[in-house]
């Protein structure tokens, strides 16, 4: 597991929110956390507009000092209403990074990591369940 320091607590990135592109947002339970990359296109101290995977969503109540000098941003928040025109996200946390960002890259690891063989980038609890199961191994002493 990959560990970063989030306010004073180090936590695994897994318990921080599934990690999705902003057009799987809709697909997502209001509530639920997740984390996203996304540029920044709009922001003033209340809610900023993030744009990835050529889908906007709303982040609310952002952290201004990680918006003002940066053009992308990872969020980890709440999703508050999927279906909203754009989707909205309350930011628990954010991480500035930088001018330069490869959201092509970006997405095509999404879709690596989220698609149908993603189970190979969770731990073992987030395996689909006919893949967790497997035949007991035959010995010879069972065999004979």
């Amino acid at each position: 597991k990959v560990y970063r320091e989030t306010g004073g607590q180090v936590k695994a990135m897994s318990n921080l929110g599934r990690l999705i592109s902003g057009d799987k947002l809709r697909e997502q339970v209001a509530g639920k956390d997740v984390r996203f990359v996304g540029k920044v296109i709009q922001f003033d101290e209340k809610e900023a507009v993030l744009e990835c995977n050529s889908t906007k969503v709303k982040v609310l109540k952002p952290n201004p000092d990680h918006y003002t000098n940066t053009r992308y941003v990872e969020v980890f928040g709440k999703v508050e209403d999927p279906a909203d025109n754009p989707p909205s996200i309350t930011e628990h946390k954010s991480i500035p990074f930088g001018n330069k960002f490869n959201m092509a890259l970006y997405n095509r690891m999404l879709t690596l990591t989220t698609g149908e063989f993603g189970y190979l980038f969770q731990g073992p609890a987030e395996k689909p369940a006919d893949e967790t199961a497997e035949a007991p191994m035959e010995t010879e002493e069972a065999a004979a």
